[in-house]
């Protein structure tokens, strides 16, 4: 990354003062709202005593998604969260804009490249949907040549495929958010695109090609975030 970043991010990291990978993980949602994550925080929910009506809830998650959150570029997360201590609200994001985030934070505390890696589905995401819509983002980095991957962005829920249900991250057997097992927890049929490519992204490989034909998309789906 370039010099003005790279000095952002440690601006950042001075606040957070981390020790470990799991201290930025942590202190992520403390300047940044997933609006999944979090619905009760950013918008209403429909009132049952008006059935049919026009949802604020569905507006506003509109609203951020399509027009706020773009609007936001990573200084704006990087400067919003050194100020985390006397914040009055958190910047709403969704897991792109967290593992874009996590994944500066990371390489620079690391001192080597991590990846973000774009539309997959995790096992612990929403479990062997049929309706997969390989929307998420996570970061992985390498360390002793296999791939790590970990996740900033499920603080608050995620799926417990044992068990069939949503499941607290902190209270789900084995899950560290710093260190996802992929075998138990990320891997499964449905986890990467098998068309029109396939892609390859496990504990050994990451291929690094363009997953869709179609040429409107972000090209950006795998981005290798340099320290």
């Amino acid at each position: 990354m370039d010099k003005n970043r790279r000095t952002q991010c440690q601006r950042l990291l001075d606040v957070i003062k981390p020790s470990s990978l799991s201290d930025i993980i942590d202190a992520i949602p403390r300047f940044m709202g997933h609006i999944d994550q979090e619905p009760e925080y950013f918008y209403s929910f429909r009132n049952p005593k008006r059935p049919g009506t026009i949802t604020r809830r569905r507006y506003a998650y509109q609203y951020y998604a399509d027009d706020l959150i773009p609007s936001y570029t990573l200084e704006r997360y990087l400067t919003h969260g050194r100020h985390m201590e006397t914040l009055a609200q958190r910047l709403p994001c969704t897991c792109k804009e967290i593992a874009t985030v996590a994944g500066h934070l990371a390489a620079v505390f690391l001192e080597k490249p991590v990846m973000r890696i774009g539309r997959v589905t995790p096992l612990y995401l929403k479990g062997k949907s049929k309706n997969n819509s390989f929307r998420h983002y996570m970061n992985s980095h390498k360390c002793q040549g296999v791939n790590r991957f970990f996740d900033a962005s499920v603080y608050k829920s995620l799926w417990d495929e044992i068990n069939q249900k949503s499941a607290d991250p902190k209270t789900l057997a084995g899950f560290k958010p710093d260190d996802i097992g992929f075998s138990q927890f990320i891997d499964w049929e449905g986890w990467t695109q098998q068309s029109p490519k396939k892609r390859i992204i496990n504990t050994t490989t990451i291929k690094h090609y363009h997953p869709s034909a179609r040429e409107w998309e972000p090209k950006d789906y795998l981005m290798q975030i340099n320290p």
